[in-house]
């Protein structure tokens, strides 16, 4: 699988988990069918998913429940998961090849180098960035996923008419990230502020156990005009 490089200051944290005996043999038997590994210029999504349907890309998707669920029911559209840790890359490889899922692939590396460099622009249907790590201690928060610069980045890349789709349960990552978008001029946020929960979207172990905790879900969704 491929290694990106990245800036200086990373928005993650490779960790040393143990990968299972069936989430090691998923990496080893599949991933090259169905992890792509770009090393220069724009992926050819047409190539990729050999159709021209519209393209979802899931940043940092963990260990792809919410993912999974998208795909299986919206085969309408192709979705593309970036994550960097491999146990989670194991288990979500074993869901598309038991689930056949046709419309879903994977990158392994630091999202922000991928995104900037591999994805072509004004070529993305709607980012989902759910529960990004909010770095909650004071002298990590240059570490976020979403600031001003990557704004950018990710508005570059939609098509007209294209969605930012963000949820957390940090109080203080959620109001940056509302008022990062808020300042993009080519940005208009869908609801008043916080929005909506997605009827569609599945609830992740991960945000489950934030709700057993009575902890507040932070939803965040702008259109690009």
């Amino acid at each position: 699988m491929e290694k990106f490089l990245n800036s200086n200051i990373k928005s993650f944290v490779v960790r040393n988990n143990r990968l299972t005996k069936g989430q090691k043999k998923a990496i080893i038997d599949l991933s090259s069918i169905y992890c792509l590994a770009p090393k220069s210029g724009p992926i050819d999504f047409k190539n990729v998913f050999h159709d021209e349907k519209p393209i979802v890309i899931d940043i940092g998707f963990g260990m792809g429940q919410e993912m999974i669920n998208y795909a299986s029911n919206h085969s309408e559209v192709n979705i593309l998961g970036i994550e960097v840790y491999k146990p989670a890359i194991g288990s979500v490889l074993r869901e598309i090849n038991t689930k056949e899922l046709k419309n879903l692939r994977l990158v392994v590396g630091d999202a922000l180098t991928v995104v900037k460099d591999f994805v072509p622009s004004n070529s993305i249907k709607e980012f989902h960035i759910y529960f990004p790590d909010p770095w909650p201690k004071k002298r990590h928060c240059k570490r976020r996923l979403i600031d001003n610069e990557f704004s950018k980045i990710l508005i570059d890349k939609l098509i007209h008419g294209g969605i930012l789709r963000s949820a957390t349960d940090n109080y203080d990552y959620a109001h940056q990230i509302l008022s990062c978008f808020t300042s993009q001029k080519l940005l208009t946020n869908t609801a008043n502020g916080f929005a909506e929960r997605p009827i569609d979207r599945h609830y992740s172990k991960f945000e489950k156990k934030a709700l057993q905790k009575n902890s507040s879900i932070y939803e965040i969704c702008f259109k690009k005009n």
